[in-house]
């Protein structure tokens, strides 16, 4: 597995803060953050059974009410990679 982590703010934006992510079943991952301001969701970039490659993408939600963020590929298709971005 590779875990990734793609963190975009601006030195005058605030974000999200003591976040948590990994792997949801053998196709999924999530992500959580309980502090800080901003956004944030799960990435799963996965792999088909021919080799192509897409991206699915959690839903945005916030620390102000945390709760998990959840993706997963299509069944069938196996997770090569995950992880969570920032907003």
């Amino acid at each position: 597995m590779i875990l990734t982590a793609l963190v975009t703010a601006s030195p005058a934006q605030a974000y999200p803060a003591g976040c948590t992510w990994g792997e949801m079943d053998a196709r999924g991952s999530y992500a959580v953050c309980t502090s800080g301001s901003g956004a944030y969701r799960s990435y799963t970039r996965c792999t088909t059974w021919y080799g192509s490659g897409y991206m699915r993408y959690g839903a945005w939600e916030v620390t102000t009410y945390p709760r998990w963020s959840t993706s997963s590929c299509s069944w069938g298709d196996s997770r090569a990679a995950y992880g969570i971005e920032t907003r």
